[in-house]
């Protein structure tokens, strides 16, 4: 019994230490049955609410979530940092599925995944049937979108969005990387608005993408006199049906495109690169 008090008295100090560092953790979510609130978080005994768990997340913390189908949108509004960014994964080991198909009709400010923070990686999920976005990024900087599959969203499936000043402060989108997606069916497959004067997109990197078939557009990039230095290359895109490749005739300055594979109907000649 004394033996089993001080291993749990060396536990608790551990755990003590770990918070006052602030070391970074892996914490787990799982569908019910094997996810529930009032477990420990541990790969064994997953948590079940995403938002919640999101909500807890310090930089440099993982949220992975095991193989399942949830129903639950989520947003960040918790930044990470350059050294210590938040990341929420699919565990390798299965399908994550984030099935959006009994929600209700949303409008056009509607997110499966809403990153209203910045130094955010998301990362291996599979999200399905968006009433509105699979995944927005709201005017941040630093968000890693990577080996994502979005499939059958009603309004689109990656949005990046500037938007006007907050609290003063300007809140321009850049520095992101979205790579090694692939999404398909939505109006569009790629958007970024900008919205309300948001000040462009800058240094962010679409790489390795697949974007198939979007019924209003496939792509759509708002111009700005605020664009730079960003990259579009060694994509493929894929238009099968009778609607335009991309919404503008030429490239807006700000954008490079190189090494894209289109499929399908063609883009206008100064994308065909």
């Amino acid at each position: 019994m004394k033996s089993h008090h001080v291993k749990a008295s060396i536990a608790f100090v551990i755990f003590l230490l770990h918070a006052s560092l602030g070391t970074a953790a892996e914490l787990f979510i799982a569908p019910a049955p094997l996810g529930a609130d009032t477990n420990s978080g541990t790969r064994e005994q997953p948590k079940a609410d995403v938002q919640q768990v999101i909500w807890s997340l310090k930089p440099g913390d993982t949220l992975t979530l095991l193989p399942g189908t949830y129903t639950q949108t989520f947003s960040f509004a918790k930044s990470g940092t350059a050294e210590a960014p938040i990341t929420v994964r699919g565990d390798a080991s299965g399908a994550v599925i984030l099935d959006g198909a009994t929600l209700p009709a949303a409008g056009v400010a509607f997110s499966m995944i809403a990153v209203s923070a910045n130094f955010i990686t998301i990362e291996g999920l599979d999200i399905r049937n968006s009433p509105g976005w699979g995944i927005s990024v709201w005017g941040k900087t630093n968000a890693i979108l990577r080996g994502n599959k979005i499939t059958g969203c009603s309004w689109g499936g990656i949005q990046l969005a500037n938007e006007r000043p907050f609290h003063g402060h300007p809140n321009p989108s850049a520095d992101n990387l979205i790579e090694e997606n692939t999404v398909v069916g939505a109006k569009a497959a790629l958007y970024y608005g900008e919205y309300q004067k948001g000040g462009g997109l800058k240094r962010t990197r679409f790489e390795r993408n697949t974007f198939v078939d979007g019924s209003v557009e496939l792509l759509h990039l708002d111009p700005s006199a605020g664009h730079a230095d960003n990259v579009f290359s060694d994509n493929r895109c894929v238009q099968t049906l009778e609607r335009p490749v991309v919404n503008a005739t030429s490239i807006p300055p700000g954008f490079h495109f190189s090494n894209n594979q289109w499929l399908g109907l063609q883009p206008p000649p100064p994308f065909d690169q």
